[in-house]
C-alpha cells in the first residue's frame, strides 16, 4: 500500500505540473479542442494538488526510504530530484 501511495504521489506531482503547462503553451495537439478552463482551474488549484501528492508522497516515502536497498533508495532521490527540475523549469 505504500508504493501505491508512493506512485499515486508522483503521478499527481507530475501531471500536475506537466498538464498546466501542456494546457496553456502551444504545443501540437494542446488547442485542438477547448481546454483553457481546464488550464484555468489547473492554475488556481495548483496548491490543492501539490499538497495531495506532497500527503501522499512524503511518509510513503519516508517508509519505503527506511526498508528499502540501496538501489530502491538511489531511484527514489533521482525521481524526486527530477520532480524537482520539472517543478523549477515549468514554473520559474
Amino acid at each position: 500500500m505504500r508504493k501505491f501511495r508512493l506512485i499515486i504521489g508522483f503521478i499527481i506531482l507530475f501531471a500536475a505540473e506537466i498538464m498546466r503547462v501542456y494546457y496553456i503553451m502551444p504545443f501540437p495537439g494542446s488547442q485542438q479542442s477547448n481546454t483553457i478552463h481546464v488550464a484555468y482551474f489547473l492554475h488556481t488549484h495548483m496548491f490543492w494538488f501539490r499538497a495531495l501528492g506532497l500527503i501522499l508522497l512524503i511518509p510513503s516515502l519516508v517508509a519505503v526510504f527506511q526498508r528499502a536497498g540501496l538501489v530502491l533508495r538511489i531511484t527514489l532521490v533521482l525521481i524526486t530530484c527530477i520532480y524537482g527540475l520539472v517543478f523549477y523549469l515549468f514554473n520559474f
